[in-house]
């Protein structure tokens, strides 16, 4: 089932630390606003947001739980790789603002 998000979505982003997110804002900032969330806090508390990435090798299970108490199944996107293809996912997904 596909998803619409809307133009210049919002998108949360779980398990990266600083400086990695200010490299995947310069990348694909222009594309959608991104939001941090610091995977070592201690309250599972989301930005509002229109969907969620989880790099799933850098956070624990109590994310997910969190992320789908939060957003909609089809709106929360696990991530196993590096920021590289991170930031291609971003891209693509603002590109036609639709998830599947």
């Amino acid at each position: 089932m596909k998803t619409k998000l809307p133009p210049w979505p919002t998108i949360a982003v779980v398990g990266l630390r600083r400086a990695q997110f200010a490299e995947l804002v310069a990348r694909c900032g222009s594309a959608a606003k991104l939001k941090f969330v610091n995977a070592d806090q201690s309250e599972t508390v989301f930005p509002h947001a229109d969907a969620a990435f989880l790099l799933t090798r850098f956070v624990e299970h109590r994310w997910m739980d969190a992320s789908l108490r939060t957003f909609p199944r089809s709106r929360v996107l696990l991530h196993g790789g590096g920021i590289s293809t991170l930031a291609d996912r971003i891209l693509a997904m603002a590109g036609t603002a639709m998830l599947n």
